[in-house]
């Protein structure tokens, strides 16, 4: 009877111990799921990171080839043909020697730049890199006149840093010191006076500016030279009208009360007519002058010259 008791005891332990087990097993099976279900999870996002790995590289492949075609646009659109180049040298008929206060210009060549602030390039295009700006009134030094393949043109100049960029024309001004074409006017004008005098002719000038420090009521209408009303004295010839600038000087060929007949050494026509009030003849003017003052209007520049063993030398303003 013990015996039997005690098997049956140990039976029910048995039992008992399996299922004290069940949980634990269960546990396990649930972490080994859990587990698997991670690492396919790793394995996935492993793949996912190396896909996108593959997509950035491809990208960056496509943006190099991409940045060497614009690359290629850029180079061809900046292709270029010179037309004109500029030197900052005094041209060799003109005497220079300085005896006033001052500097001698370091850019006989040069444009004057327009705008607020403008894009200096490296190529002639706007698809090019910008390298550097310019600000109003600033003077870049003149190297080069350029026509791209797109046929517009464009300066090559020296920046603020003295690097060589370029401007396109359009936003700029081109200007020079005229030297040679000056002592031109200034050889001109001396043998207009010298041939007039032996002509035993009066030598004087235009009269005919009215101050207007508001430039109000300008009267901007042009002759065939270019010369406008304002500022100037209209004279008649047979054909029609031609204003003379203020400060002109003229050849009196004949004289009445109220009118004269003049003569320029600009305009070829014959006879010219002003009324007196225009005609000035203070200073006097009876031999050529031996110093001038020459403006050079279109680039608003100044020469000052000073006639030396009969050679005219110069100063630059």
């Amino acid at each position: 009877m013990k015996k039997i008791l005690l098997i049956a005891s140990f039976a029910f332990l048995a039992i008992v111990g399996c299922k004290s087990l069940e949980p634990q097993v269960k546990n396990t099976e649930t972490l080994k799921s859990e587990l698997y279900q991670l690492e396919k999870y790793n394995s996935d996002l492993k793949n996912k990171i190396d896909s996108y790995k593959n997509r950035v590289q491809e990208l960056k492949t496509d943006i190099a080839q991409t940045e060497n075609s614009i690359d290629s646009i850029r180079t061809l659109a900046g292709q270029y043909v010179t037309v004109e180049t500029f030197s900052n040298e005094i041209p060799t008929e003109v005497i220079y020697q300085k005896k006033y206060p001052g500097e001698l210009p370091s850019q006989l060549n040069y444009v004057f730049v327009k705008g607020l602030k403008i894009n200096l390039r490296d190529r002639p295009t706007t698809l090019s890199k910008i390298v550097s700006n310019a600000e109003y009134f600033d003077k870049l030094t003149l190297i080069e006149e350029v026509i791209n393949l797109s046929g517009q043109k464009w300066y090559k100049v020296l920046d603020k840093n003295g690097d060589e960029v370029f401007v396109y024309s359009k936003i700029v001004e081109r200007r020079a010191f005229q030297f040679d074409e000056m002592l031109y006017k200034l050889n001109e004008m001396e043998a207009f006076i010298s041939s007039e005098l032996e002509a035993g002719r009066k030598i004087a000038s235009i009269k005919a500016y009215v101050p207007n420090p508001n430039n109000e009521n300008l009267k901007r209408e042009e002759d065939k030279y270019g010369n406008v009303e304002d500022q100037s004295a209209a004279a008649i010839y047979e054909e029609g009208m031609l204003y003379i600038p203020d400060r002109t000087i003229i050849s009196v060929i004949y004289s009445d009360e109220e009118i004269s007949e003049i003569k320029t050494n600009y305009a070829s026509e014959e006879p010219l007519f002003v009324t007196n009030d225009l005609i000035s003849y203070s200073p006097k003017i009876d031999k050529p002058p031996l110093r001038a003052v020459v403006v050079d209007t279109q680039n608003q520049n100044l020469g000052v010259f000073q006639k030396i063993k009969d050679k005219w030398d110069t100063n630059i303003l």
